[in-house]
């Protein structure tokens, strides 16, 4: 995995021990944890690596990831539902 800067410098390379690493995502209390995924069946493309499939979650980087938005569904929103999930009550 690479970070580059707005300004196209390498900021950073972490190696990540599989395969296919396949989507980041920051986490954690202070969202300075860098989660990645990894593939190992996606359908397409199998590899079989003994850390392929697994998630990672490797902290001390230095970097911090933002807040993802939030949002609640308006009474009259839900009303428009039309399918029914136990999530949204």
């Amino acid at each position: 995995m690479i970070c580059i800067s707005p300004t196209d410098k390498l900021v950073r390379h972490v190696t990540i021990p599989c395969q296919l690493p396949s989507s980041v995502t920051f986490g954690g209390p202070n969202l300075d944890v860098l989660f990645v995924t990894s593939i190992s069946d996606s359908g397409n493309t199998k590899k079989d690596g003994p850390n392929d499939g697994f998630l990672f979650a490797i902290d001390g980087l230095g970097a911090i990831g933002l807040p993802e938005p939030t949002f609640e569904l308006t009474e009259e929103a839900r009303s428009k539902l039309s399918f029914e999930h136990p999530a949204i009550q």
